[in-house]
């Protein structure tokens, strides 16, 4: 009774029974992803935080905010994508090197930006089906804020659909096969969905 009283979000950790506790341990195995490279579940632990702190509330803040009682007919269109493309050579920094032949956060800006240099020393060279995916990358961010729409405007490979709390359907972003995908994270969002999110 005290500690709900002085905190009581930490009184609620405590009270949560021990099967929802195990939900996490199931959906996020220590092998879930190949660590060839790691013993300490690194690689596991950035796809939790990056479900948990990213992609799940903001998968749920969406719906909210597409939701008839929030917006109706009023609620803006919102534009999702996944970015999956590996760029094939090593432009991460020293301190940097689990980016290696991986997808990480902030790995679509070159194509956005068409910068593949840091002005110095390193400079990337890209191949032609990357000078591809990145000319189509720019001009959906270019249509978006042209006509609040990516797919409107200058060519891209594929459809952006709009979101819709339905389907979950967003933009698979790669060369040279961008798709349309769709309820690809409902298994771990709708976990963190019933555990709720308390930041």
């Amino acid at each position: 009774m005290f500690a709900t009283m002085l905190c009581p979000h930490l009184a609620h950790e405590f009270l949560t029974p021990l099967p929802l506790l195990s939900f996490p341990v199931i959906r996020y195995p220590y092998d879930l992803v190949n660590g060839k490279d790691e013993d300490d579940g690194r690689n596991v632990l950035n796809v939790l935080g990056t479900d948990l702190l990213f992609y799940c509330p903001l998968r749920n803040a969406t719906r909210s905010f597409q939701s008839a009682g929030a917006q109706g007919a009023n609620a803006k269109p919102i534009y999702e994508y996944r970015f999956t493309q590996i760029i094939q050579e090593d432009i991460w920094e020293p301190s940097n090197p689990y980016c290696v032949g991986h997808v990480c956060h902030g790995s679509e800006l070159p194509f956005v930006f068409n910068v593949w240099s840091d002005g110095g020393e390193h400079v990337y060279y890209p191949t032609s089906a990357e000078k591809d995916l990145q000319r189509s990358a720019a001009n959906a961010w270019a249509n978006f804020i042209t006509n609040g729409n990516p797919n409107v405007g200058l060519p891209v490979m594929g459809d952006m659909p709009a979101y819709s709390g339905s389907d979950d359907a967003m933009a698979v972003i790669h060369s040279p096969d961008w798709h349309v995908g769709s309820g690809m994270m409902n298994d771990a969002c709708d976990m963190w969905d019933s555990l709720g999110y308390y930041w």
